[in-house]
């Protein structure tokens, strides 16, 4: 497999949403390459948009991160870096990729997108779970030297 270019900012929001998957604060995912920061996300379930009904259906509020406390933010630099990433990703990890993007956008061609456009509405579909879930991705000033974790 050729080596995918990632955007920067997608770069970023898998760093952030690896964080909420991994379930810790402790271990700083960017101890992790983005081979295994993006397999992480991959293997943790497949099924985004069924977490979200669940989610929506959920009069009592019981669905929640059981890991992280409610409010956990993850601050990204989306516009720390212009140029594209060149991360090695195995053939396996890709697959599993166009797999899920594939599962959660049935109706869309999604092996005639790029790697970063597949990437992209993955990232969305996780985002927007976690979001339900009070986990966000912040923006950072790149002048902040403030913790990248809160929680």
């Amino acid at each position: 497999m050729p080596v995918p270019s990632v955007s920067h900012v997608n770069w970023e929001r898998t760093r952030g949403l690896a964080q909420f998957t991994m379930g810790t604060v402790e271990i700083d995912a960017t101890e992790l390459s983005f081979s295994k920061q993006l397999e992480t996300i991959l293997t943790s379930g497949t099924d985004w948009q069924g977490r979200l009904d669940e989610i929506e259906n959920d009069e009592l509020n019981s669905v929640t991160h059981k890991s992280l406390p409610v409010g956990t933010k993850v601050r990204i630099r989306p516009d720390e870096r212009e140029r594209e990433h060149r991360p090695e990703v195995s053939e396996d990890v890709a697959e599993l990729l166009v797999e899920q993007v594939s599962e959660q956008y049935p109706f869309v061609p999604v092996e005639s997108f790029g790697f970063d456009r597949q990437l992209s509405l993955l990232l969305d579909r996780v985002e927007e779970y976690y979001r339900e879930l009070d986990c966000y991705l912040i923006k950072a000033d790149t002048e902040q030297i403030a913790d990248t974790l809160e929680g």
